[in-house]
């Protein structure tokens, strides 16, 4: 009978897991391994003005609030991302869960004639400006930053290969190199919590979780279903 706990191991950038661990609330250990991370890029250019600024992930709504003073109407996707527009003052007009809820708003609201500006990643898994551009929409994109992606630490994988260990997925390109990290491992008991079918994809003949819908809401509901099972 296995008595060790289940581990909780963060793969996200850092400051992103930190977060989701506070708001999960467990009480099983939590180990911090992160395989990727954010690195600024183009901090010397000039934002031009919008009437509109979307944001999809917080990383990029904080380096365009360190940038620039202007505080103006803003769409949100994602939870922490609506959160931390409230936090630094911006005023909240729509929020989605998904950023194909956002482009299917702006699909159902072509009227809308606003500058927008979408400040984000240098790699997307959705590319919102060609999609809304291709509607009529009036939208500049600014690159602020990249992901830096890192191998899966020495304590992971020990862990891995010694204790029952569960591990919340939450992007694709994360999911693969996750995957060709665990091909040479035995893993003990590993469990793979993913946010969506595509990402639970990769991990074929794992031990995989799916969340109900592809929300960080649903993953962390899953996710302490696992816990209580």
């Amino acid at each position: 009978m296995n008595t060790l706990p289940t581990t909780l191991l963060m793969i996200r950038a850092y400051d992103q897991a930190v977060d989701f661990v506070a708001e999960l609330a467990l009480p099983n250990p939590v180990i911090y391994a992160p395989m990727v991370q954010i690195e600024q890029l183009n901090t010397g250019q000039t934002l031009p003005p919008a009437d509109l600024v979307i944001f999809t992930s917080a990383n990029a709504l904080r380096l365009y609030a360190d940038k620039t003073q202007h505080r103006g109407d803003v769409f949100c996707v994602g939870s922490v991302t609506k959160r931390a527009a409230t936090e630094r003052g911006f005023n909240i007009l729509q929020s989605f869960e998904t950023a194909e809820q956002l482009i299917g708003f702006f699909r159902e609201n072509t009227a809308d004639t606003k500058s927008i500006l979408y400040p984000r990643a240098e790699t997307v898994s959705h590319d919102i400006t060609t999609s809304l551009s291709a509607m009529g929409c009036r939208i500049t994109g600014a690159i602020l930053y990249r992901q830096t992606f890192l191998p899966l630490s020495d304590q992971a994988i020990k862990l891995i290969e010694s204790s029952p260990v569960l591990v919340p997925v939450l992007s694709k390109e994360i999911a693969k190199r996750m995957r060709a990290a665990l091909t040479p491992l035995k893993p003990r008991d590993l469990s793979l919590v993913c946010i969506s079918p595509a990402v639970a994809a990769v991990f074929n003949g794992f031990n995989v979780k799916t969340a109900q819908s592809p929300t960080r809401a649903a993953l962390m509901e899953q996710i302490k279903i696992c816990f209580v099972v």
